[in-house]
């Protein structure tokens, strides 16, 4: 910690590439936790288009027979559990020292179900306020101008939401290192020089979503292309999706430790 850089773009880069190297170290939580989403996402995959004969997979299902929709929100909070369990194991492991045990994978202590929440509570906040904004941007003008100025209030108000979320990033590492956010004393250190984070956030964010894409993108044609080998390409993706996953936390914890030595 004494020799740190200052927070600032190529500071939090430094450090970034600093800590990366930890993310491919942590292969077996990761290997593991790849194998257990692919087992659920081919499960309900499967359900969805071929087990069932019902257009348009899932909705189609639901649309047909809500009996379903338990399944569906089984799966789906199964298949979101094991993506947040894992992001809490990938910190514990490489940045607490915490060394992973497969029993981790059913017996979950008080304190990691509440580093879940609190991931789902961010990542949720995030998601949905981005996609909301970009849902209203691409509505047509309405022709009633106290409508659009409610369209205006919400939009401007979730971009101010967004920006926030994305300024104190580095609450999440502190969270799942001490239990406590301090997210005030984080929005008070990153006074003046919150650019630097947000920036950086929205091109790593960038980055992970275009990776996202064309792994979807080559996933639909390789299993087009050998359905045997499905399986096999579906873990890969997943397994990628929690290499990006361990990208932003590692992300986080950069700018924490950078704003630890940082007077307020």
């Amino acid at each position: 910690m004494m020799n740190l850089p200052k927070y600032s773009m190529l500071g939090i880069l430094i450090r970034l590439f600093k800590l990366g190297r930890y993310i491919f170290d942590c292969w077996r939580p990761t290997a593991v936790y790849a194998a257990l989403i692919t087992l659920i996402a081919l499960i309900m995959r499967g359900i969805g288009t071929e087990c069932i004969d019902a257009d348009g997979g899932w909705c189609g299902i639901i649309l047909q027979n809500w009996f379903f929709i338990p399944l569906f929100v089984l799966g789906t909070a199964l298949y979101t559990h094991l993506f947040l369990a894992f992001a809490v194991d990938f910190y514990d492991e490489v940045f607490m020292e915490h060394k992973f045990t497969f029993k981790q994978l059913w017996r979950r202590s008080k304190e990691k179900w509440h580093q879940e929440l609190f991931l789902l509570g961010y990542f949720l906040g995030f998601l949905l306020s981005f996609a909301l904004v970009l849902k209203l941007l691409m509505q047509p003008a309405n022709p009633n101008w106290r409508i659009e100025m409610v369209y205006f209030s919400i939009i401007f108000g979730l971009f101010v939401f967004i920006l926030f979320l994305m300024r104190i990033a580095a609450a999440v590492s502190r969270y799942l290192s001490t239990g406590h956010s301090d997210w005030r004393q984080i929005y008070k250190q990153t006074s003046g020089r919150a650019y630097a984070g947000i920036i950086l956030f929205l091109l790593i964010l960038a980055l992970i979503l275009l990776c996202s894409l064309r792994l979807n993108i080559w996933f639909n044609v390789l299993s087009s292309t050998v359905p045997l080998l499905t399986a096999l390409f579906c873990f890969i993706k997943i397994f990628m999706q929690l290499i990006f996953t361990a990208l932003m936390l590692t992300f986080y914890r950069a700018q924490d430790e950078l704003l630890k030595v940082v007077n307020i």
